[in-house]
């Protein structure tokens, strides 16, 4: 969010920040209230998925994921066009 979009600014025709923005304040609030009694994992009874141990793993995951997207950006970036 903040490499791709920040220097576009908010509300930017296109590529702003404020979508990545709305997504992740949208994750906060459901990460800090929880999902409630009507979400779907509720309704499907799959319990797991507000155990700790899984959270923990798929932010773990997620890091991981947005690092190595990052690393690959930078290397192909730095890697010199033989156009």
């Amino acid at each position: 969010m903040i490499s791709v979009h920040l220097k576009n600014g908010f509300f930017a025709v296109g590529n702003g920040i404020e979508m990545p923005f709305f997504y992740a304040v949208s994750a906060l609030d459901i990460a800090f209230t929880g999902p409630g009694a009507i979400s779907l994992d509720a309704l499907l009874g799959l319990h797991f998925l507000a155990d700790p141990y899984f959270v923990s793993a798929l932010t773990v995951l997620a890091i991981v994921g947005a690092a190595v997207t990052l690393t690959a950006r930078r290397a192909a970036a730095s890697v010199p066009s033989s156009h």
